[in-house]
């Protein structure tokens, strides 16, 4: 059996634990679900203990927007799954419960199955959306599983899941646009932004880190931010701070006035070099604050992971005039993309074509349509 997909998201030099791989698409019908089985067929065909989650909603019998059939979620023999308790009635009788847990949803509460049956099943996954939850059932299943795969999505609601993932596979089709060039320029899009590249000095991505730690070891709300000067050190290449300013608000629109007022206490010169660390996303209208106001030029501004970027591509590029540069406190490894030719709401594309044009774009980066001929092929 083929494990193309399975020979890029393995992980052979973690310490022994549950690692954590997530599968995110960039639209509904982009050919996630169908990668996600094909992943999770070629784990349990190697014998690997799992665990399999959906961040949201996945393997319902009908498509709620096509009103078409869609795939169910594949369950192997010995697997572990998460739902709620009501995705199904007869739950409890095809399978094993094995634990119960304290999340609520409007499908129930959600539990922890097994199947110990010798044959593969099909179910929905549902109930778990946010990431403290994910992070229960982690622990949860910590000494049971080896690979804890998450079935999820490029939105706002599970935008740090591919962050606090080991390894993201990346899930594209032709739902996307009406063409090649479209789908190409909307994947290519958030591929750039979940490769963001990491704060590179350890002292100043411990700085940054402190002052999270600082806020939640008193188990205080994180602020929307910080504006943080440093002054220049004897030592080449350690950074130390002048002056941290902290921004309350937690949404654009109000760290975009706060900045006004308060960047008024920080020094004008742009040599001096200036940080904005937002513990939040940076959206559009934050982009344009940044990219419009000369004041800004040659900031940096760090963020969690690449996931956190709302930024239509025209505010990339203004950013990137402006010199403000966006780092990141946690690398994503992308593992994989896969594509979807098929658009069961329009017009199918060229597979070949498709994959040849993402990999001329990042050839790093291997490319898989796992519904393609060529994919069992060696």
């Amino acid at each position: 059996m083929p494990k193309k997909l399975l020979d890029e998201v393995l992980i052979k030099d973690k310490p022994k634990g549950i690692k954590v791989i997530s599968l995110i698409g960039l639209a509904k019908n982009a050919g996630k679900t169908v990668a996600f089985n094909q992943l999770v067929s070629e784990f349990a065909h190697e014998g690997y203990q799992l665990g399999l989650i959906s961040f949201g909603r996945d393997g319902e019998e009908i498509d709620s927007v096509t009103n078409k059939k869609k795939p169910g979620i594949f369950i192997p023999p010995g697997a572990f799954f998460v739902t709620a308790e009501n995705v199904k009635a007869d739950l409890e009788s095809e399978f094993q419960l094995y634990k119960t847990t304290d999340i609520k949803t409007t499908l129930g509460r959600v539990n922890i199955y097994k199947n110990t049956s010798y044959f593969n099943k099909e179910i929905e996954l549902a109930g778990v959306n946010r990431i403290s939850n994910l992070e229960k059932i982690k622990e949860f299943l910590a000494e049971k599983v080896e690979y804890l795969i998450v079935d999820g999505a490029l939105d706002r609601k599970s935008s740090s899941l591919p962050g606090l993932s080991d390894k993201t596979i990346l899930a594209t089709g032709a739902v996307l646009a009406p063409d090649i060039e479209g789908v190409i320029a909307k994947t290519s899009l958030a591929v750039k932004k979940l490769l963001l590249p990491l704060v590179q000095l350890d002292n100043e991505r411990v700085i940054y880190q402190n002052l999270i730690n600082a806020k939640l070891f008193n188990n205080n709300k994180l602020p929307g931010g910080w504006l943080i000067e440093f002054k220049k050190s004897s030592r080449k290449n350690v950074f130390e701070i002048k002056k941290v300013i902290e921004l309350k608000s937690d949404s654009s629109l109000g760290i975009s006035r706060e900045l006004n007022k308060k960047l008024n206490n920080m020094a004008l010169d742009q040599q001096t070099p200036k940080t904005l660390m937002l513990s939040g996303a940076l959206t559009d209208s934050l982009g344009r604050k940044l990219s419009e106001d000369i004041k800004f030029k040659n900031f940096k501004v760090v963020i969690q992971d690449g996931t956190r970027v709302f930024l239509k591509k025209r505010y990339l590029g203004l950013l990137k005039g402006n010199q403000v540069n966006i780092e990141v406190m946690k690398e994503i490894d992308l593992a994989a993309i896969t594509v979807n030719p098929h658009n069961p709401e329009g017009r199918d594309l060229d597979s070949d074509k498709l994959r040849k044009e993402l990999k001329d774009l990042f050839p790093e980066i291997p490319v898989y349509d796992v519904k393609a001929a060529d994919y069992y092929s060696d």
